[in-house]
């Protein structure tokens, strides 16, 4: 896989393969720049996932979310009833 080819401040196109789902991708020389000069990110960072994989992933941490909260939601007003029984 390797980490982005750069020289000073040339940028090459660099492609590698997401870990998440295995598809390939492309890391553009103008997204390289801004990452680099703009962001002042980290040049060795590598996309794990798509964006398809990331709106998966978001979609299920959000319905997880969801159900945590009606859980959590049940339970407080079990317990608001339990104590307005006594």
């Amino acid at each position: 896989m390797g980490v982005p080819t750069w020289r000073g401040h040339v940028y090459l196109d660099f492609r590698f393969t997401y870990r998440a789902c295995g598809s390939q991708g492309c890391w553009k020389a103008k997204d390289q720049m801004w990452w680099d000069e703009e962001i002042a990110g980290e040049m060795e960072s590598i996309a794990v996932m798509c964006r398809a994989c990331r709106r998966n992933e978001r979609e299920r941490v959000e319905e997880a979310r969801r159900v945590s909260l009606e859980g959590s939601e049940k339970k407080r007003r079990r317990r608001a009833e339990q104590a307005d029984a006594r």
